[in-house]
């Protein structure tokens, strides 16, 4: 399920950033998906949330481990996402505080989230430069 958080984190910030950027046509199509995907995103917390704190270890391995594929994307992504308007420093901004605010409502403390986050978006700056 931990992967549904970050996958799901992830797509709810790509559509948040392509919102600004999109034309008319494709406004309402992205407005549907992203709903969509904030479902998705809600199951998975409400899953976690249920089973919370016994997750809480796991969950932050799993993250730690995950955080080189999402870099990754981000990283292969970088020129499309550039092209089509979107600052991939931007996406990665959104993404993280999607994930914090996902993770805390999972169950950890802000303080907690905030330090989870905080520990992934240092090891993104050192393994991924954006610009």
């Amino acid at each position: 399920m931990i992967q549904c958080l970050i996958v799901e984190s992830f797509a709810v910030a790509a559509y948040l950033c392509y919102m600004p950027v999109a034309d008319a046509y494709a406004e309402p199509i992205i407005q549907a998906v992203l709903a969509d995907e904030a479902e998705h995103l809600d199951y998975g917390e409400r899953w976690l949330a249920a089973w919370y704190p016994e997750v809480a270890a796991p969950m932050a391995a799993c993250c730690e481990r995950a955080l080189p594929t999402v870099l990754a994307i981000l990283q292969a992504a970088r020129s499309d996402l550039k092209a089509i308007g979107i600052d991939p420093v931007a996406l990665v901004g959104e993404f993280v505080g999607c994930f914090q605010e996902a993770t805390e409502r999972v169950g950890f403390e802000p303080r907690q989230a905030r330090r989870l986050v905080t520990r992934l978006a240092g090891k993104a700056a050192e393994l991924v430069p954006l610009r």
